[in-house]
């Protein structure tokens, strides 16, 4: 646990000076206060979902292969 947690902990400061107003970040510390020790799980679970808010859209895998698959001028001819 003690390498999920610090890289969570890294990733926590870094997306805490980026977005200091977000509402995830008083979910993180209410979580954080009720559990003594946070399961990896859940550390794993809160940095996949601060690092997809960090991210910026443009490489976002998901949402491009959903614009790229509905697009009509994407050159495919679907």
């Amino acid at each position: 646990m003690g390498t999920q947690y610090r890289k969570f902990i890294t990733l926590y400061e870094e997306f805490r000076t980026r977005h200091p107003r977000h509402p995830l970040l008083e979910d993180l510390r209410a979580g954080l206060m009720q559990r003594r020790f946070p399961s990896d799980e859940w550390l794993r679970t809160r940095s996949v979902r601060m690092k997809a808010i960090m991210r910026p859209l443009w490489l976002n895998t998901s949402r491009t292969r959903q614009e790229t698959e509905s697009d009509p001028y994407d050159g495919s001819g679907k």
